[in-house]
């Protein structure tokens, strides 16, 4: 008879008789409901002063690869969302609060001689105020930026503002909270320039925040970027006379608001000029547990194992998502437990339908008999390992590699028997679960390295809340519902979980985030004869995200997903600088040793991703390179 597994894992719930008869009350693993509600405000109606004197552009002048980020008093909702976004870049920036360092933004801050600090600068509101009502920045200090901008030619981007005449908006002015209101902008000609990877076709949706409305003052150094439907601007460009360029948003953000996500990169981009340091990829990495295992279902239904009839379905969606220009060669990632097939000798139609499509998906180890790991001996462990890497062997199983695991429970984290074995079978990526203590990501994009097998990265995994023991609909409603019924005050429909589920999923993809994320094998079949909750969870997500952007997702096999993630962790530690003298080449300086990605560097073997190109310049420890720009 097959047996049938339990899933254990840490931030969870007690489901007490939801399983067979048979088997005991277990845990089931639960992502987040929700992102979190962050408080959005009105600003005061105030602007920053006018330039108090004029000044001549420098002339061989030079800047470092740094964003200045200005924010009044380090409370601002907007400065979340502008360090995430430098951070999922993998941007330097300083963070300057005027509060703690009151009247000391001056000339020697900025420049010493012809030689820059920063190469654009970024405000969390255009005039800095502070939440108490204070000025954030003394008229000198407004003076020594506005003179650093115009002599060295460097933009700024007003991250939320009030609008005001100086900023190039007209009167009347209304605010209002979009929670219940939302506005829907568009990107003009001039904005799709701008922000290239907007979805041109639909306008870009501005909720659960405070937003302006005012239209655009007339004159040749306005330029509208995004507008709604009777005609107010929500960002502008303005160019002033004496050389400085400013960008200029008239909504609030947060690092959970879609439309300040979807904007980001174009800010960054342009206020940098598209050269930086740093590198911007869209991810979608769907990992499925315990293939040739059959799961225990909710409510006392039989358990499920996917029949070959699901297997095909999901390579057919495979296929078709592989297909098109935002998931190019898509690929779900398979965890397996090798004992789960042919079990007893028997006939499996399941495992030779997977021998047949051997090379069709990414394969990943999940031990073999899917035997938790927090108290196994080596040898024990050991034989788990290498037992599921000879299952792939006889199956011809390609991609796979022995370097990969999805450890069953995320356990055997903290055993020194199970990470030994782990070590000493090849193994140096796992997952581990971001609903965990000291699992998630310690910086975006950053993984941990395992602390008695350094040589080991976790892979920071996300839970969803679509559970291991549902199949069917009406299964996982009924349980999504007996633990969220509370949260909601009413049960959801399945359309409606999909709808919130598919946001987070939305969100993960918006920023760049690495993290895959954990499913199951049960949640691939076909509880219609045509349709899988998986699947169409999937499909609800990549709509959404498809609706926002354009930008393509990737996806990875998970030693390459690894090696992206050390990669990134290793530049974090780097102490990169960068130094660009403009139009002529850009030296890149490290302290210690690290893979420094420059987006819109030319160099050979560059990468090309979303219409820019990506170098990326290997350096050691203490390594400096000047490289020309083309």
């Amino acid at each position: 008879m097959r047996f049938s597994f339990r899933q254990w894992s840490g931030v969870a719930l007690l489901v007490a008789g939801c399983a067979q008869s048979s088997a005991p009350a277990h845990v089931t693993t639960f992502g987040p409901v929700q992102t979190p509600s962050v408080a959005s405000q009105p600003l005061p109606e105030d602007e920053p002063p006018s330039f108090g004197s004029q000044t001549q552009a420098l002339t061989g002048i030079t800047l470092d690869a740094k964003l200045l980020v200005l924010s009044a008093d380090g409370k601002e909702a907007d400065l979340a969302s502008i360090k995430q976004a430098l951070d999922y870049l993998g941007t330097p920036y300083t963070v300057w609060i005027a509060s703690s360092k009151p009247g000391g933004l001056n000339a020697s801050v900025l420049a010493s001689g012809a030689h820059g600090f920063y190469q654009g600068v970024i405000l969390t509101t255009a005039a800095l105020t502070k939440s108490s009502g204070a000025a954030g920045l003394t008229t000198a200090e407004w003076n020594a930026l506005y003179s650093y901008e115009s002599n060295f030619g460097v933009r700024q981007v007003n991250w939320y503002a009030f609008p005001t005449a100086a900023l190039g908006f007209g009167t009347p002015v209304s605010g209002g909270d979009t929670t219940s209101k939302p506005v829907k902008v568009t990107a003009t000609t001039a904005g799709r320039a701008i922000f290239a990877d907007l979805n041109a076709a639909n306008p870009l949706t501005v909720t659960q925040v405070w937003a302006y409305l005012a239209p655009p003052s007339s004159g040749a150094s306005i330029t509208p970027l995004l507008m709604d439907g009777t005609g107010h601007a929500l960002a502008i460009e303005q160019k002033y006379t004496d050389g400085r360029d400013w960008i200029t948003l008239t909504a609030d953000s947060n690092q959970y608001t879609l439309h300040s996500i979807a904007l980001s990169y174009g800010l960054v981009n342009w206020v940098t000029k598209g050269l930086f340091i740093g590198e911007r990829h869209g991810y979608i990495g769907v990992q499925i547990d315990d293939l040739f295992l059959a799961s225990d279902i909710w409510n006392r239904a039989p358990d499920y194992r996917i029949t070959p009839k699901d297997l095909d379905a999901a390579l057919a969606w495979q296929q078709a998502r592989g297909q098109t220009s935002l998931t190019p060669a898509m690929r779900l990632n398979f965890a397996f437990n090798g004992a789960g097939a042919y079990e007893d000798g028997a006939a499996d139609s399941l495992a030779d339908e997977a021998k047949k499509l051997r090379t069709s998906f990414n394969w990943i180890s999940h031990t073999y008999e899917h035997e938790e790991l927090d108290a196994i001996s080596y040898s024990a462990a050991l034989r788990q390992f290498t037992r599921n890497n000879t299952v792939a062997s006889q199956f011809m199983l390609s991609p796979y590699s022995v370097l990969n695991l999805v450890p069953p429970g995320i356990t055997g984290l903290k055993n020194s028997n199970a990470m030994r074995a782990e070590f000493d079978a090849g193994i140096r990526f796992l997952v581990s679960d971001t609903s965990q203590p000291g699992q998630d990501n310690p910086t975006p994009n950053a993984g941990i390295y395992n602390a008695l097998q350094p040589s080991i990265l976790e892979i920071p995994r996300r839970p969803t809340n679509l559970y291991y023991n549902v199949w069917t609909p009406t299964q996982w409603a009924s349980e999504y519902n007996s633990i969220y019924r509370s949260y909601w005050g009413r049960n959801l429909t399945v359309n409606e979980i999909i709808n919130y589920e598919s946001d987070l999923l939305v969100l993960y993809m918006l920023r760049w985030e690495m993290d895959p994320w954990m499913f199951h094998q049960a949640n691939l079949g076909l509880y219609d004869g045509q349709h899988a909750l998986l699947t169409t969870l999937l499909d609800a997500a990549l709509q959404k995200y498809s609706a926002i952007v354009t930008t393509p997702l990737l996806t990875l096999k998970m030693d390459e997903l690894g090696q992206r993630m050390a990669d990134k962790m290793k530049l974090n530690k780097s102490s990169v600088r960068g130094t660009i003298t403009p139009g002529v080449s850009m030296q890149i300086t490290v302290t210690n040793a690290a893979n420094v990605p420059v987006t819109g560097l030319s160099t050979a073997g560059a990468e090309t991703y979303a219409g820019q190109q990506i170098s990326h310049v290997p350096l050691t420890a203490g390594q400096s390179v000047t490289i020309p720009l083309n």
